[in-house]
């Protein structure tokens, strides 16, 4: 679900509208998505909060057996990560993509995604590769501040910062999330 910012797009209570049919629909990965994007518009909105925690919850649960079942092998891994160290980012956003059908619970890959996309420039499709792993799992820390990058260089640092900070809030230590945010501020 590619989407424009949710200002332009609906009003909040379209958005919530919009969520709730998506889940009485099956669709969780569309709801969440809505959900995020309305407390990217209001960070404290009690029931977008409320079914986004619910939803995060039950896909984990659900989806834990499949999880390990449906991730890359180790080579395909570092085929896309060498693709992307030899500077070869339109070929690792293919084959990235490619793979997400057939894994599209594979955290790694949406990160790889993201970094290849942010390395060209394409700004919104790199958020929102990370945006997907961050739904998948809530607390990848690396998500967080990958995400800060993207919208430090798209411009947005006060988003970048606040993404930097929550990696920071999952991992005390995370040396290169202080490094962005030094440089953000």
């Amino acid at each position: 679900m590619k989407s424009k910012p949710l200002s332009q797009q609906l009003t909040i209570q379209q958005a919530i509208s919009r969520a709730k049919k998506a889940e009485k629909k099956g669709k969780a990965a569309d709801a969440m998505e809505i959900y995020t994007a309305v407390l990217q518009q209001q960070p404290n909105h009690p029931l977008a909060k409320k079914r986004l925690r619910k939803l995060q919850k039950e896909w984990s649960q659900n989806q834990s057996v499949e999880v390990e079942a449906s991730n890359p092998t180790q080579e395909q891994v570092d085929a896309l990560i060498a693709l992307y160290n030899l500077g070869e980012f339109e070929e690792a956003v293919t084959q990235a993509t490619s793979l997400l059908k057939k894994f599209p619970l594979a955290i790694i890959l949406h990160n790889i995604l993201g970094s290849a996309n942010t390395s060209l420039q394409n700004f919104e499709a790199a958020i929102e590769s990370y945006q997907r792993a961050l739904l998948i799992n809530p607390d990848y820390l690396e998500g967080y501040n990958n995400l800060g990058v993207a919208l430090k260089k798209k411009g947005d640092l006060t988003a970048a910062i606040s993404n930097f900070n929550r990696s920071i809030q999952l991992k005390p230590d995370f040396a290169e999330a202080y490094s962005n945010l030094g440089t953000a501020l």
